[in-house]
């Protein structure tokens, strides 16, 4: 998920960059139907739901997650049942009734920073501070464990961080002060791992010298440290590069070379590499179901069997209920063996709140996971158990 202040969001650069692409927008609005942009500007009634959780401070955005997954601003005629409740969290539903005690969140940092010039009548363009952005979500995590003492919520944050908009040394300061508790920082929440992001321009593997030196800092580290990485995989998203340069950057592929030269790395591909163009979509048969069938998807599993740390999680997918039980078809397509490894690498998620885009709320969302038939043990596994190693190992 994410926690995303609106005053961190470069809204600036993505107008910028339309306005000098209205070709390439205008295709991703029309080929992608799921595409989020459009999405937001197609429907507005959720994107105000959206919206107003964006204007909210970092400890609002937990306390309204929190709130949401009690069920408490559902209406009189609603019976949807909550998740969250004061004796904890119950997964029930499709054949489960799971109990924890917790929900434990990774809120996705996104780095805003941008090096690129932008042509606009006032001459100081925003500024959108990293280290800022860092020390404010720690802090409001703090405030939200100091508002609600016996809240069902904790938050392990992932710095987003794009080196190459750094240079080699603010990068390497910068990692040190987020991972190493300094007193520029928080001294009881803390940062769990890296999130960085393609489509804004980050190259998992460049070419040039100066570039790849950025990043094999950032693999090195994360390496050296246990340091896990979330990377956004599907083919939509805030893009501030061209389009075929996205999909180049955000494809499992672009991240082979890396894994060659880093086996031990900790990864997660977000969204289980889902391609929402439909010219990049084929369609595969599993018995008399069809399912549509994603190549990111298969590099991604292939990945898995070559490197023991790669995960992809299934967040933002289950706005569509019916993704559940197309991953439920996929891993039954499966010949057992490769079935079990499969389903220890996939994590849940919910990409909130850029999923209220596409439904109404987190429990809905969460309620669309319980209902699935997705095996109670599978559900335990990416819920609980594959989380845990993931983040903990």
């Amino acid at each position: 998920m994410h926690i995303l202040p609106l005053g961190h969001v470069c809204l600036t650069a993505y107008l910028e960059y339309a306005k000098n692409n209205p070709i390439s927008e205008a295709y991703a609005q029309v080929s992608a139907h799921d595409y989020i942009i459009a999405g937001i500007l197609r429907r507005q009634g959720e994107a105000r739901n959206l919206v107003a959780v964006m204007e909210q401070p970092v400890d609002k955005h937990i306390e309204l997650y929190e709130d949401d997954l009690r069920g408490k601003f559902l209406s009189e005629e609603e019976t949807t049942p909550p998740v969250i409740s004061d004796s904890g969290v119950k997964i029930q539903g499709g054949g489960k009734d799971l109990s924890y005690d917790k929900i434990m969140i990774c809120p996705l940092l996104m780095d805003f920073s941008s090096v690129r010039p932008l042509d606009l009548y006032y001459p100081e363009p925003p500024v959108h501070d990293i280290r800022k952005q860092a020390r404010e979500v720690l802090e409001g995590i703090e405030l939200y464990h100091t508002n609600h003492p016996k809240g069902k919520i904790d938050a392990f944050p992932f710095l987003g961080i794009n080196p190459l908009n750094h240079s080699l040394e603010y990068t390497e300061e910068l990692l040190n002060e987020c991972f190493h508790k300094t007193k520029l920082f928080s001294k009881k929440a803390s940062f769990a791992g890296i999130k960085v992001y393609p489509p804004m321009g980050f190259d998992p593997d460049p070419a040039d010298p100066v570039m790849k030196e950025k990043v094999e800092l950032l693999y090195t580290f994360c390496e050296q440290h246990s340091l896990p990485i979330v990377t956004h995989c599907d083919d939509q998203g805030f893009r501030l590069i061209p389009l075929e340069e996205s999909f180049t950057y955000t494809s499992p592929e672009r991240w082979k070379g890396v894994l060659e030269r880093h086996p031990d790395l900790w990864i997660d591909f977000a969204h289980f590499g889902e391609e929402y163009y439909h010219l990049r979509k084929g369609i595969a048969t599993f018995g008399s179901q069809y399912h549509q069938e994603f190549p990111w998807r298969k590099t991604i599993l292939s990945l898995m069997k070559t490197y023991p740390h790669v995960y992809a999680d299934l967040s933002f997918d289950g706005v569509n209920p019916d993704s559940w039980d197309e991953l439920n078809l996929m891993l039954e397509s499966l010949p057992s063996s490769e079935r079990e490894l499969y389903q220890d690498r996939l994590l849940y998620g919910t990409d909130w709140p850029l999923s209220l885009s596409k439904i109404t709320s987190a429990l809905h969302y969460w309620r669309g996971f319980c209902d699935s038939h997705i095996d109670p043990d599978l559900c335990n596994k990416m819920l609980n158990v594959n989380p845990e190693r993931f983040l903990f190992h």
